[in-house]
């Protein structure tokens, strides 16, 4: 699943607009159009024509256009307008993604979710009875992912639930950390910064940081990343 999930997520997260609204129509589909909606006892959401959604929170609005500055000098004005809702009823179903990365098995969401067993463990992670599903936030809409990450090993921290960890893998904000060491990966708690250490690097979200970035976060934070407090390791996944 790795391989196949890093390409996704790199590929994916390209910061064009055009091609993230795109893949928010693509995702979503109708379901606001057949009401009522509901929300099942897991979190999801179903419609009246029982499609299947995950909301998604975390979308925003713009509004994106060009204007010429000067001659010659083109930029893109994008203004922020307002948090929306988004329902995503398609995920990617990384269970049949074999080696390649194509939309041909992006699955509606109806199709392989256990409704009945599913419940969402933070904004970004869920789990039912055979699958965990990773949802990767975006400004105009986000991704869900159902992987085969290892559902017995699976665990979000209490303390940080923009962070999870299985096994093999660590992810922040939905997003897979390359590299990271399970067990003995933390998050660093700060007001603003999304870091987190295991027993050899420091990430920046899902970036690994080098000696210099680390001494510049250091030196406006007033913290040693390396010997910062850590949450203690409560986490909760399939319990």
């Amino acid at each position: 699943m790795k391989p196949v999930f890093t390409i996704l997520l790199l590929f994916l997260s390209l910061p064009a607009f055009s091609q993230e609204a795109a893949e928010r129509e693509s995702l979503c589909g109708d379901f606001e159009s057949c009401l009522p909606l509901r929300c099942l006892p897991g979190g999801l959401w179903i419609n009246a024509a029982g499609d299947v959604a995950y909301r998604d929170a975390h979308c925003c609005a713009f509004d994106s256009h060009v204007f010429i500055d000067s001659p010659g000098n083109f930029k893109n004005d994008t203004t922020f307008l307002q948090p929306v809702d988004c329902y995503l009823t398609r995920a990617y179903n990384l269970q049949d993604s074999a080696n390649n990365a194509k939309d041909d098995y992006m699955s509606e969401l109806k199709n392989i979710v256990d409704t009945a067993s599913f419940r969402l463990l933070a904004p970004f992670y869920g789990m039912d009875a055979n699958h965990v599903y990773v949802y990767q936030p975006m400004a105009c809409g986000g991704l869900l992912f159902c992987t085969d990450l290892d559902r017995a090993t699976f665990r979000v921290f209490d303390e940080a639930p923009k962070y999870a960890c299985d096994k093999d893998e660590c992810f922040a904000m939905g997003w897979y950390i390359d590299g990271a060491d399970p067990a003995t990966f933390r998050p660093i708690i700060t007001e603003y910064y999304l870091l987190s250490r295991d027993k050899n690097h420091v990430y920046d979200w899902y970036i690994r940081l080098n000696d210099d970035e680390i001494r510049r976060y250091e030196d406006e934070l007033g913290v040693a990343l390396r010997e910062a407090p850590l949450p203690v390791k409560t986490m909760k996944g399939n319990q």
